[in-house]
């Protein structure tokens, strides 16, 4: 069961990697099992909010952050599109 004790962690593994790509978000989405396209959307625009305030000096430098953040951001336009699709 993913609690979040692993959830903290794994989000810690993601700011420790030095080169996070949209795949890596996926992984990491799937493991929370959530039940639909509806569900992942929230959970990544919540989640790429949550990685903003994480405070700057917690990445090993700015390129670091913001390769997270854009790695989310394709992950969130992958799942959207996704939605567009099931909806269609």
């Amino acid at each position: 069961m993913y609690n979040k004790e692993q959830f903290f962690k794994d989000l810690l593994v993601l700011q420790d990697k030095s080169w996070v790509r949209a795949n890596d978000i996926d992984n990491f989405v799937n493991a929370l099992n959530l039940k639909d396209a509806e569900e992942v959307i929230g959970f990544l625009q919540q989640f790429k909010q949550l990685v903003r305030e994480i405070p700057v000096e917690a990445f090993n430098d700015m390129d670091h952050r913001f390769n997270l953040l854009e790695a989310i951001q394709e992950a969130l336009d992958i799942a959207i599109e996704k939605e567009e699709d099931e909806l269609q």
